[in-house]
């Protein structure tokens, strides 16, 4: 048997290995990158030791011109290493045949840790595979690869086996062994394809706070600084002016005795003693000495006037590890809740040229990694077409508002807003940001509100002068003094603050739009999204933005003119009397009825449709701003493999090999939010993007060499602490989500730890679990009526589907309510009997349905003898009762298909339900 299975290892080794696509590497000259490098013939193993240049320069190695095109199905590049230090960053560069300059630079953020024992890192070349323009694979194209690391002098790195690969591999060889216990630990899923994770492990954030007391947060980027004509004084003339224009937070200045000036009085500027903010209540987001200089925070950080510390602005992903360096740095020097600023890009840059696989992916990334506690990102909308001369906005506009507000809704934060207030090229040929005109401004401002911004941000306030982007009509020009752009930015931030009690803390509940043709990434607004009370919204021109905003006890409707060229017609229908605010933050009666406005350019109207909600706390206030599980003994990140971005891999004493995968899907399971609807009029998604949303899933590939039946049980831990939470309420579906065919399944609450195991792609229906047990409609700590339903069975539910036949999800649930143990368990009969497996290689997949469980390993063992031994003579009149083949008794109206044994009296029989 040994020696028939070996050789089909082998053969199956060696089939695998002739359809791999293996390019050789040929060495690019050791002078270049200070590394020595030798080569190993019979080992194939490339060693890299640097000798001469310890100045972080990479280790490069250089792939020979392709003589054919890669096949279309290759999906990943692999390779096998040790490395004596961290590698985080590889750029793979592609070249045309002869040439020295890249077409085209691929940045990959890797996660290789020191490892003494050969590891693999497998990454993921999918979407450069379908690169228009320079796709690599091509022939007569040459690449290289460089690892990025902070290597010092003598340490090394070493690479063999590189490779490039198709569909996914199995992380160990794993033959069957029809006669023992075979375990499967979670950790080991496939390479390649592998798997999809959902498993994002937030870091801690403190709760937001709002930076400026009790007034609305607006901010001028490029504030006044320091100029030698104007001197001290007309500095503090310059803030005085921000101050009465409404700004109420500037960003600092990068000369250190500026920045003091301003956080405190009587500080020296040039000679002259001066508090450069009197008679304000401007604050400063400082940006002196942030990243090297822990001396500076700790000389500012008591400053009433200081809000908070400007880490960084668009970053790259590969900047990110660092930029959350630099968080932790002025967080954990300052130890406040301040505002620790970060920026992101707009959804009208490339994120794949930023590194990430999507927008969305960009923002998950930045929120994972570095952790703030608010989203900002920039965009300028409104654009002037400079060679057909005429004002648009930019068709992302929407589209990114709603991927922001969905993100900040998501992780628990606000999010942060632009209004353009400046004139600039941004060395572009085809469009600029136009001259500012209180219209433009005000279709940033209160589109932006109108999501829930909590932040005004105006780029820019001062002149600069810019080759490059060619700054004019900003809000003071370059010699600070007032312009027309001044005054609208004034009258602006007055309407603003005046109607502080609608958008100080309010939360974006609802989002439509009137137009013939949707928004990008939006949804078109039907009667049924509106609240009680309004009938109907409706325009007649290119349509508007309506959204509803809730804030404390009360709800508002908004609508926002975003035409950059034309007034439009609104109007509003209602069945209840309600209030109206006006801009001047007034509230007026509204009768029941019809109401007709006309609004301008960036008008818009606000009703308050209900002002006795239940009591509410917005989101982003409270304590629990990021729900943790709680920590276990022995429970920690772990460096047990590379290339599982995504995934929340952890160490516990008592899991399988010590290792288990942690979240089975997403802990953040509170929205619909992996993507936009498929269908943006209907809002339905489809099962399979619920289950990427609040799932995941991994691959596991095993070898049979005979044919054999094997009972299968999946390891796992479900607290209670996070299984009554979701299971309890889970998430309503309406408008952020609803599942096509079955529109009124609240699938958290649904499919709260549970998954589905396929067999190659084909279901397996789970052995003897005709009935869960129902959870509360309320959430206690202690689970005491949990424990209840655990104790009396008649209390539970059937899991069969609707049309009576068993179903393929498997549930979990805790050992008991208030039972919070990660100690991994398996249940006390096998969770599928008598499976079928034929010779050859097969794949499980383990597709969590929804997050919370944990998930340790797979069991596949030989079923156990029935506990039924005696089959005799039926007794008519003997009671009937059913068992499945390990001897449990079991209920034939609600038990899977399958076999199992009928008794009546004395006599046991083999039939198939």
């Amino acid at each position: 048997m040994k020696t028939k299975l070996l050789t089909a290892l082998l053969l199956l080794s060696a089939f695998a290995q002739a359809f791999a696509t293996k390019v050789p590497l040929t060495p690019e000259p050791s002078q270049y990158s200070g590394f020595d490098m030798t080569y190993d013939d019979a080992a194939k193993v490339y060693t890299f030791t640097m000798a001469r240049n310890p100045l972080g320069n990479p280790a490069r190695l250089k792939f020979p011109n392709l003589k054919e095109d890669l096949p279309d199905n290759i999906t990943s590049l692999a390779f096998e290493y040790k490395t004596s230090n961290h590698v985080g960053l590889m750029y793979f560069r592609v070249y045309d045949e002869g040439k020295t300059s890249p077409k085209k630079t691929y940045e990959y953020t890797l996660n290789i840790h020191p490892a003494d024992e050969w590891r693999t890192c497998t990454i993921d070349i999918t979407d450069a595979m379908k690169y228009k323009l320079w796709k690599f694979g091509k022939a007569g194209r040459w690449q290289e690869m460089d690892f990025l690391s902070n290597y010092t002098l003598g340490s090394t790195l070493q690479i063999r086996n590189i490779r490039y690969d198709s569909g996914e591999s199995g992380y160990y060889d794993t033959p069957l062994n029809p006669e023992a216990e075979n375990i499967i630990e979670a950790e080991n899923f496939n390479y390649g394809t592998g798997y999809s994770a959902r498993q994002f492990e937030v870091p801690h954030h403190a709760p937001y706070v709002n930076p400026t007391g009790d007034l609305f947060p607006i901010y001028a980027w490029g504030g006044p600084d320091f100029n030698n004509q104007r001197g001290p004084l007309g500095l503090k003339k310059e803030f005085q002016d921000l101050w009465e224009c409404g700004f109420n937070m500037t960003l600092g200045s990068a000369w250190t005795g500026v920045a003091r000036a301003c956080l405190f009085p009587d500080r020296e500027v040039n000679g002259v003693y001066v508090d450069l903010f009197e008679g304000t209540g401007l604050k400063l987001l400082a940006k002196a000495g942030l990243r090297d200089n822990p001396s500076e925070i700790l000389a500012i950080k008591d400053s009433p006037r200081l809000a908070g510390y400007h880490i960084r602005d668009e970053p790259h992903v590969k900047d990110l590890p660092e930029m959350a360096g630099w968080f932790d740095h002025a967080r954990n020097t300052d130890g406040t809740n301040k505002i620790y600023y970060g920026n992101m890009h707009p959804l009208s840059s490339s994120a794949v040229e930023l590194g990430a696989k999507d927008y969305q992916n960009l923002i998950d990334l930045y929120m994972c990694t570095v952790g703030p506690n608010f989203i900002s990102y920039d965009m300028y909308p409104v654009r002037h077409h400079k060679v057909e001369d005429y004002i648009f906005l930019n068709p992302d506009w929407f589209e990114n508002l709603e991927i922001i507000a969905d993100k900040a809704r998501h992780y628990k934060v606000p999010m942060w807003t632009f209004v353009q207030s400046c004139q600039s090229s941004h060395a572009s040929q085809i469009d600029e940001q136009p001259k500012p005109t209180r219209e433009y401004m005000s279709v940033c401002a209160f589109t932006g509100l109108a999501y829930g911004s909590q932040c005004l941000q105006y780029y820019m306030y001062a002149w600069e002068h810019s080759w490059e982007y060619n700054y004019q009509n900003a809000c003071t020009d370059e010699n600070g003094e007032r312009t027309d752009t001044w005054y609208m930015a004034q009258a602006i931030n007055r309407e603003v603050q005046a109607q502080k009690f609608v958008f100080l803390g309010s939360e974006l509940t609802m989002s439509g739009h009137t137009n013939p043709v949707t928004p990008s990434g939006c949804r078109r607004l039907t009667d049924d999204m509106l609240p009680e009370g309004v009938a109907s919204v409706t325009t007649d021109g290119s349509g508007m933005c309506v959204t509803t905003l809730r804030n404390g006890k009360s709800l508002y409707l908004m609508v926002v003119n975003p035409d950059v060229n034309n007034a439009q017609g609104l109007t509003i229908t209602t069945t209840a009397n309600m209030h109206r605010v006006l801009t001047d933050g007034t509230i007026t009666d509204l009768a029941a009825g019809t109401h007709n406005y006309t609004l301008k350019t960036g008008e818009y109207i606000i009703y308050q449709v209900n002002d006795n909600l239940p009591e509410h706390i917005a989101y982003y206030l409270r304590d629990d701003a990021i729900e943790k599980p709680e920590p276990a003994p022995g429970q920690g990140n772990t460096a047990y493999r590379n290339n599982i971005p995504g995934t929340d891999l952890r160490s516990h004493d008592a899991a399988s090999n010590g290792y288990y995968l942690a979240n089975m899907g997403d802990p953040q399971w509170q929205e619909f939010n992996i993507s936009k609807y498929s269908d943006s009029t209907s809002g339905a998604i489809s099962f399979d993007q619920a289950v990427e949303n609040w799932g995941c899933w991994y691959n596991y590939s095993f070898f049979v060499d005979t044919e054999m039946d094997m009972d299968i049980s999946i390891s796992h831990s479900v607290p209670w602490s996070q299984y009554g939470l979701v299971a309890s309420t889970g998430v309503e579906p309406g408008s952020k989500y609803m599942i096509e065919n079955n529109n009124m399944l609240n699938w958290p609450k649904e499919y709260a730890a549970s998954m589905v195991l396929e067999l190659d792609n084909e279901p397996l229906i789970p052995a003897n679990q005709p009935l869960r047990p129902a959870v509360p409609e309320v959430f206690s700590e202690d689970g005491a009526e949990f424990n209840r339903i655990l104790a009396d069975k008649s209390q539970w539910i059937p899991t069969q589907n609707p049309d009576g036949k068993a179903s393929e999800i498997l549930y979990f649930w805790p050992k008991a309510g208030g039972n919070n143990s990660f100690e991994p368990t398996v249940n006390t009969t096998p969770d599928y009997t008598n499976v079928r497996l034929t010779p050859g290689e097969h794949t499980l997949r383990v597709k969590s349905l929804c997050y919370p469980w944990h998930f340790d390993a797979i069991h596949i063992t030989k079923p156990k003898t029935s506990g039924i031994t005696d089959i005799e003579a039926e007794t008519d009149n003997a009671p009937v009762e059913w068992y499945n083949l390990q001897g449990i008794r079991v209920n034939p109206e609600t038990a899977s298909p399958g076999l199992y044994l009928r008794r009546q009296g004395n006599k046991t029989q083999k039939i198939k339900l």
